[in-house]
């Protein structure tokens, strides 16, 4: 009887510590069941289950470090008081969400005070008397979140995909997406370029076309990893200034210009799988559709399926071709190395070969002599278009760019347009010699005093405009002091170490003294043209 008294008075008193020391033990025994679930069956709401969002835009869920990035517009350069409405999905009415005190409820008002790019506040959720914080990071950038099992070079593997900008007053909500790896050399490096596409959520075979931001509305996109180019921006810039001197990727035969000449794109902040994976490229991807490019006319069946096989390719208006230069050998110097030379774009390789225009174009540069070649190299592709961009390859030392890296686009019956692409290995990135003759094109263009006329015309229109070293670097400040304004470009650094003398080549005063060195180098190049 005396053990029976003890065991009681034990169990007594270990109950009345439990009730005086458990904070959720009160709410315990006040719905028993509903603390069971809670505690034992059900695992914790995730961040990102809330669908939290500030003035409708959401925000991106970092689960590692426990920080909210909130994509800010545009205005938050200085301190800035800022009346934010937070909306989020009340899975369990018992959350509570707290900042510095102050409650804050589904459809309420909080003034943030004194708001830059690059502010951190704390966010208190709290259920049962468990707070968990997380930091709201205020960044100047769009916000992406990733989500994938994972990710390989080929086939692309499924996946969500959430972009969320306040500068451009976006928030896609959750997409359907496939995911890969993209990229030759780049893909050596721990950082990686990502391909992506946007698929239906009905019919993960079927492309979405999204307008992302200020970009084209379209279902392929590149998240350029910038890894090996520490400005982020040598792409960009050069893309930047080849649409500023190019109107439109082609001109029709009324010499209407159509289409973009290059593509646009934004750095912004990737979380991948609940982690932050630093800035990158969120760029366009090249295409028949951006160069408007005429549609080939392919006949369907009674299913509305394309019968590519039953294409007429001998009439002119089927004639249009895209290509991209991506192998490092020498190019034009014969038509059968287009095949490994260069990649078939528009029509899709599996859909119809369409080699035999590129093929033509190759063995005429290759093979035609002197004369007939300076009699009707015209006709074979756009000069203008060819004086543009050696203009820009030149201007920017792009070695990279002389034999591959390149575009060549063709509109139905008309000619060949010549424009750019990966301009990474440039403005001081030395990958290798700069080597005009191993482009056949160029090397016997630039023999022909009628196109070195033209070339020293337009150079000089140029290198006083859009090809200024003053105004190449400043195109390189503003951006580089837009990844600067908010910390991203110090949490990628984190994130994705760099050695100190790829560093310093991510500097605007980088390029300026290397630009102040090379650009008397082009000038003289260009001057030493024959002209006779």
């Amino acid at each position: 009887m005396k053990n029976k008294f003890r065991l009681l008075l034990i169990l007594s008193l270990g109950l009345g510590v439990l009730l005086t020391s458990s904070a959720g033990f009160s709410a315990a025994l006040a719905n028993p069941l509903k603390y069971k679930i809670q505690q034992e069956l059900a695992p914790p709401v995730k961040w990102a289950q809330h669908n939290l969002k500030l003035n409708n835009i959401g925000v991106g869920v970092e689960s590692v470090q426990k920080i909210l990035f909130v994509p800010l517009g545009n205005g938050f350069n200085t301190p800035t008081n800022y009346d934010m409405t937070f909306t989020y999905k009340p899975i369990d009415p018992d959350y509570q969400f707290t900042i510095k005190g102050t409650v804050i409820n589904n459809g309420s008002r909080f003034r943030f005070k004194g708001i830059s790019y690059g502010s951190m506040i704390p966010l208190q959720r709290s259920l049962n008397g468990v707070v968990e914080t997380y930091t709201l990071l205020f960044t100047n950038l769009p916000v992406l979140q990733l989500n994938a099992a994972k990710i390989i070079d080929e086939p692309k593997s499924p996946g969500t995909f959430r972009l969320m900008s306040g500068q451009f007053k976006q928030d896609t909500g959750i997409l359907r997406m496939g995911i890969e790896f993209r990229g030759m050399g780049t893909q050596k490096y721990a950082k990686k370029s990502l391909g992506v596409q946007m698929v239906k959520a009905t019919a993960r075979t079927k492309s979405l076309n999204v307008k992302l931001l200020d970009l084209n509305n379209d279902s392929d996109w590149i998240l350029d990893a910038v890894y090996v180019d520490t400005t982020f921006f040598r792409n960009v810039v050069s893309q930047d200034i080849f649409r500023a001197i190019h109107p439109g990727a082609y001109s029709d035969k009324q010499g209407v210009a159509h289409g973009q000449a290059a593509l646009k794109g934004h750095l912004i902040e990737v979380i991948k799988n609940g982690s932050y994976d630093g800035v990158y490229s969120l760029n366009e991807k090249p295409s028949r559709k951006m160069y408007e490019l005429q549609k080939i006319n392919v006949p369907v069946d009674a299913k509305g399926l394309p019968q590519w096989h039953k294409v007429d390719f001998t009439k002119p208006e089927n004639g249009s071709v895209l290509y991209k230069s991506g192998v490092f050998k020498k190019v034009f110097f014969d038509a059968i190395s287009v095949k490994t030379n260069f990649e078939q774009v528009y029509p899709k390789l599996k859909d119809a070969e369409r080699w035999l225009p590129l093929m033509r174009l190759a063995n005429f540069v290759a093979k035609a002599d002197d004369q007939k070649f300076a009699t009707d190299i015209a006709k074979w592709i756009d000069i203008d278009s060819v004086v543009d961009w050696w203009s820009l390859v030149l201007a920017s030392h792009a070695e990279d760019n002389i034999r591959h890296n390149f575009m060549l686009a063709k509109s139905g019956s008309g000619k060949f347009y010549l424009l750019p692409w990966d301009h990474e290995g440039s403005f001081g990135v030395k990958w290798f010699a700069f080597k005009p003759d191993s482009n056949n094109l160029i090397k016997r263009l630039l023999k022909l005093p009628a196109f070195n006329a033209k070339l020293k015309a337009r150079w000089e229109i140029l290198r006083a405009t859009e090809l200024s070293q003053k105004k190449m670097v400043a195109r390189f400040t503003a951006y580089i002091n837009e990844s600067n304004k908010g910390g991203a470009r110090g949490r990628n650094v984190a994130h994705w170490p760099q050695h100190p003398t790829d560093a310093y080549m991510g500097t605007a005063t980088y390029i300026n003294r290397y630009l102040a060195s090379w650009l008397p180098e082009a000038d003289k190049f260009i001057q030493a043209l024959p002209e006779k």
